[in-house]
């Protein structure tokens, strides 16, 4: 195929980054929220400076079916209404993370959750989590923070200064089986000291139709079971990532994957990342964790020191046609093609959470570079999404975030929308391994691709 000049989108129409936003840290898809037949996102720029330095911001973008902007809505102090509700100071990094949480008022139109891992309620940074009650145009008509002094938290659980809970947020279904309609949500402390400093936790939350918190279950090394299966050490900094996995293992009840981005399996913040089964009681069942030493990782790629494997963890459903669902892994500081560039795995899954076969994308792999270049430090899979089938052809696209991409401002960020070949999809069990261009499946794994 040949290569092509690089089209980026038109999201300067309506509005402007500066340098240092980090556009793209985080993102989410919010279905069609619209009602134009299109799935919409939306992504943050935590170090926005409205309202204050680092405050941060979200943007909800309806998309076009070619990926490109046909309009936008900014969520932070200065925009879509969010200041007739809280205050966001500077900070408090508001957008680091992102959650699609479905219509949990029942209004009709879907409401979202968006961390702000450096708020200061209750010691310094201990975290928290707004849940956002939007409007059909994405401007906010209602909203409920939870954190040490809001939301029914503390019915449940402390957070300690410097915590981060919100630095991940990852919706799932109403888990806890009650019948009520009401999706839950997975929210990452990355830096809580279960176990050990910064060993990291997650924590699920069960939430009122108002957005209050019902119920808690923590997992960490000392609750929910999960030391049952595997030991965090001091410095994983498990729950960096986190998403809703689907019931992978068909027992009824949805499942999670969690990052833990500074794992030493293989090398020092090689990283890794953890599926959990759960209960309906929302402790833990069983785990299996992915890395170079796990879930036969490497049979088919290896990761060094310093990769940081696990800076995002979306969920890709069943795109290899096995009814289980797959995975895709943000590796941010991988060094194909310059210094952390950073690189994007998609993993098939067996119902166990091995691995039966991986992809990577990055400058070497997978024909990205037929369409566009990382450059070093871009940080390229911080955050990455699925968009489900954007343009029509009957395979899932992606959405994926490099949130220190230089174009045209120092660290301003930019996302890529990544329209996919069905490559490894047309064989549950390819004959050979990865390579840069796997032409025994598919001559490249993907086949368009947009950037804003």
């Amino acid at each position: 195929m040949a290569r092509r000049s690089p089209r980026h989108c038109s999201f300067d129409t309506f509005y402007t980054l500066e340098s240092s936003d980090s556009f793209g840290h985080a993102a989410e898809a919010l279905g069609d929220f619209d009602g134009d037949g299109v799935v919409d996102l939306v992504v943050g720029a935590y170090t926005d400076d409205d309202g204050g330095i680092d405050a941060g911001a979200a943007y909800v973008l309806f998309l076009e079916t070619d990926g490109t902007v046909k309009s936008a809505q900014k969520l932070s102090m200065l925009y879509g209404d969010f200041s007739m509700f809280y205050t966001l100071i500077a900070g408090d990094l508001f957008g680091i993370s992102l959650a699609s949480l479905g219509d949990i008022d029942g209004d009709g139109v879907g409401d979202l959750a968006v961390g702000a891992l450096k708020d200061n309620d209750g010691g310094s940074y201990p975290g928290a989590m707004y849940v956002l009650f939007l409007e059909t145009d994405a401007r906010i008509k209602g909203a409920q923070k939870v954190s040490m002094l809001y939301g029914n938290f503390n019915t449940f659980y402390y957070l300690d200064a410097e915590d981060r809970f919100g630095h991940a947020a990852a919706a799932l279904s109403d888990i806890d089986g009650d019948g009520d309609g009401v999706g839950d949500v997975a929210i990452g402390a990355y830096q809580d000291g279960d176990g050990g400093s910064y060993a990291g936790v997650v924590y699920i939350l069960l939430l009122e139709t108002v957005g209050t918190v019902k119920d808690a279950q923590k997992l960490s090394m000392l609750y929910g079971n999960f030391s049952a299966f595997y030991t965090l050490d001091a410095g994983d900094q498990f729950g960096n990532s986190a998403a809703a996995l689907g019931d992978i293992n068909v027992d009824g009840v949805g499942d999670l994957v969690v990052g833990a981005y500074h794992d030493d399996d293989g090398g020092t913040d090689a990283g890794a990342v953890h599926i959990i089964f759960i209960e309906i009681n929302t402790a833990v069942k069983g785990a299996q964790k992915i890395s170079v030493l796990f879930s036969n990782f490497n049979t088919f790629y290896t990761l060094a020191a310093d990769d940081q494997f696990g800076g995002s963890v979306p969920a890709l459903g069943d795109i290899d046609g096995d009814s289980i669902s797959d995975l895709a892994v943000g590796t941010i500081r991988d060094d194909d093609g310059g210094t952390r560039a950073g690189a994007v795995y998609v993993f098939f899954l067996e119902i166990n959470g091995n691995l039966k076969n991986a992809q990577k994308i990055s400058n070497v792999y997978g024909n990205f570079n037929a369409f566009y270049t990382l450059d070093a430090y871009d940080v390229f899979g911080h955050s990455a999404v699925v968009l489900g089938d954007v343009d029509g052809d009957g395979v899932i696209d992606l959405a994926v975030g490099a949130y220190l991409d230089d174009d045209g401002l120092s660290k301003a960020g930019s996302l890529y929308i990544i329209n996919l070949l069905q490559c490894y999809c047309e064989s549950p069990n390819p004959s050979v391994l990865p390579t840069t261009t796997p032409t025994s499946i598919s001559p490249e794994c993907f086949s368009d691709g947009s950037k804003f």
